[in-house]
């Protein structure tokens, strides 16, 4: 604001020139920390601009609520006052703070004259350590998500709104937490974001049914050590039978090392597994191939517990619809399988399938089947 009148002031005379800094310069660090207060309503409010009683509004709150300095009577005093003089709003407006961006009605609506002087105004406002807990109290409030990413990319104290941020999306706040988090995820160092992802597995972990933000795949750590932790993670998720947890661990495990995670699952499946944890294991990342064993183990503990029609279902759709012939040639094994040691069952859940697909599904179905269908004819 200084530097504005004094380059206003600039061709004035040196008496005039004096008394137009004396006027205007008045309560520089008072205008400063209401600005910067002002700055955050604006975020609060979801105002892309204001009128001069707005901002005087919020002046009044400011001063006789906030403000603790000496001159804080004569300021709020000063803002009945229609004298630029004695008003610090007016002089603010005047000052050339604010850019006039509409005129209705005799109306003037006023605006910062770029979103950088909001978003750094009111960045420095919760900057102070004793606001920035109001920040962090703020952050699932949706005018806030804007303000959070400046802060994150303007203010060292930036670790407990990212803490803050953990602990909402493992507790499945609103959907539009999750993504700021992932935004906000962007703005950090490579570290603090593989930092904040493993403080969000551990706060989310037994949480079976809190969808995960697809965007933390991004930034999982790699390296020996961090791999035994998704080793552990998916090792137990398999004996724990908890198919919701047995596809979060399998996606994540996959992207840190596909090979490894592999590995470890096609170690640990079995037909005992349960039938509802090896589907969540066929439809992740790690089963790629029709001849994987987690497959058979699928197709295995899927007619035993009387869901062959769904395995068949799930068989077309992840390796025959429009796939290579050589998966279409292993799940044709796998119905020579069900047909050559599961006769009933197979023809059971043929009838079955058929009633419940869709026509292109069963097509699909018949077309596999061709040479193998007087087997299912036999038991129809």
């Amino acid at each position: 604001m200084e530097d504005l009148d004094k380059y206003k002031s600039r061709d004035a005379s040196q008496s005039d020139r004096q008394a137009i800094l004396n006027r205007r310069a008045a309560y520089p660090e008072e205008k400063y920390s209401f600005l910067s207060y002002f700055a955050v309503k604006l975020y609060e409010c979801e105002k892309s601009f204001f009128d001069e009683e707005f901002v005087t509004e919020r002046a009044k709150t400011f001063f006789s609520s906030e403000f603790e300095g000496s001159s804080a009577d004569e300021i709020i005093r000063g803002l009945d006052s229609d004298e630029a003089a004695s008003n610090i709003v007016k002089q603010i407006i005047f000052s050339g703070i604010f850019v006039l961006v509409d005129k209705r009605d005799g109306v003037r609506y006023l605006d910062f004259p770029h979103r950088k002087f909001r978003e750094a105004l009111a960045v420095d406002y919760f900057s102070h350590t004793s606001r920035i807990d109001r920040l962090v109290a703020s952050i699932s409030k949706k005018p806030y998500a804007e303000l959070v990413l400046a802060f994150i990319e303007q203010s060292m104290q930036r670790q407990p709104v990212i803490d803050k941020l953990v602990k909402l999306v493992a507790e499945a706040a609103a959907p539009h937490v999750a993504v700021l988090f992932v935004d906000v995820l962007k703005r950090l160092s490579s570290d603090e974001a593989e930092q904040a992802v493993m403080k969000l597995l551990d706060a989310s972990d037994g949480k079976s049914t809190l969808q995960l933000p697809a965007g933390v795949l991004s930034y999982l750590p790699s390296g020996p050590s961090h791999w035994r932790y998704f080793r552990e993670k998916l090792t137990n998720s398999i004996a724990g039978r908890d198919g919701l947890l047995v596809h979060r661990w399998a996606v994540v495990s996959a992207k840190v090392d596909i090979s490894l995670a592999t590995d470890v699952a096609e170690n640990l499946a079995t037909s005992d597994c349960g039938f509802v944890t090896l589907r969540y294991l066929v439809h992740s990342p790690l089963v790629v191939e029709a001849s994987s064993p987690i497959v058979g183990c699928y197709v295995v503990s899927g007619f035993q517990e009387g869901n062959g029609s769904l395995v068949l279902a799930d068989l077309i759709k992840i390796f025959y619809a429009g796939k290579s012939l050589e998966a279409k040639g292993q799940f044709k094994a796998w119905l020579r399988f069900v047909v050559g040691e599961r006769n009933e069952l197979g023809a059971d859940s043929m009838r079955k399938f058929c009633r419940a697909r869709d026509d292109e599904d069963v097509e699909r179905l018949l077309e596999a089947t061709r040479e193998l269908r007087p087997a299912f004819v036999a038991h129809a």
